[in-house]
């Protein structure tokens, strides 16, 4: 029984640091989705000219 009771604690610490993981990389994904829109936009303006003078 105690040994039950010690992996039931472990699976809930491991339960509990996959859903902290899981927030911040959503946090890391968003992060990286506002600086790829940024690098577009900043693309897009850069690359306006005509390509040959």
């Amino acid at each position: 029984v105690k040994a039950f009771l010690d992996l039931q604690q472990k699976a809930a610490e491991v339960m509990a640091a996959v859903t902290i993981w899981e927030t911040e990389l959503n946090d890391i994904e968003m992060g990286f989705k506002k600086v790829n829109e940024k690098e577009k936009l900043f693309v897009k303006k850069k690359n306006t000219g005509p390509l040959y003078k």
